[in-house]
């Protein structure tokens, strides 16, 4: 099945019926294992070491270098995400635009996101990122993807994630708490900006040098 051992499956196991906790079930779970003596941050700390350390241990290097080149070779990128999802979604657009790429952004499903899939200049590339609670919406954007035949990159929490695309990148996104922890995701999305930046200098040089151009004539910064 493609674990190490039991204990792995063991884990994957209580990955996917944590995926399914309710707000307030999740809630009731930190409440009840809460540790005051320990302190709130050092348990979110904590839960985010393990995430970023599972991160490193799991992540397919192969499906990683597949994404930065399908990023690179693309002529126009959809990044999507949604609710707890949206500030992944934005922060990737930023860091892709600031490499002077063709990139856009849905941060909420709406008729105009199914509208852009439909015309017939629509993206090659969607940039897809869902974790649980996994939400419909994301799934009916990436099917109507695959429908129009547009290339797909998923970047979820496992590969028991609806979201199945042409690469897939996973990140553990395991919670102590009611809101989502993402800390692990944004660092993945950091390393593919990066490495998408580093496959051609002279390119990413001169989209920084216009951008600080710009900056410096509209006194962007104090």
């Amino acid at each position: 099945m493609g674990y190490k051992g039991y204990p792995a499956f063991q884990k994957e196991i209580r990955r996917m019926v944590r995926a399914d906790l309710k707000g307030n079930e999740r809630y009731n779970i930190a409440y009840e294992f809460r540790d005051s003596k320990n302190g709130f941050l050092l348990r979110t700390l904590q839960k985010e070491l393990e995430n970023l350390s599972h991160l490193r241990e799991t992540l397919d290097e192969a499906e990683f270098n597949k994404a930065v080149q399908m990023i690179q070779r693309s002529r126009d990128i959809l990044v999507v995400g949604s609710r707890s999802t949206a500030s992944l979604a934005y922060h990737f657009w930023f860091g892709l635009t600031k490499l002077e790429l063709n990139v856009s952004r849905v941060t909420t499903v709406n008729s105009e996101a199914f509208d852009r899939m439909n015309k017939p200049n629509r993206p090659d590339l969607v940039i897809l990122i869902g974790f649980p609670r996994y939400l419909r919406e994301l799934k009916e954007v990436l099917d109507l993807a695959k429908e129009k035949h547009v290339h797909t990159i998923i970047i979820s929490d496992s590969p028991f994630s609806p979201f199945r695309g042409d690469v897939n990148l996973y990140s553990p996104a395991e919670s102590a708490s009611f809101m989502a922890f993402h800390c692990a995701p944004l660092i993945l999305i950091n390393a593919l900006i990066d490495h998408v930046g580093m496959l051609d200098r002279n390119a990413t040089l001169k989209a920084l040098e216009h951008f600080e151009k710009l900056a410096a004539g509209r006194k962007y910064f104090l």
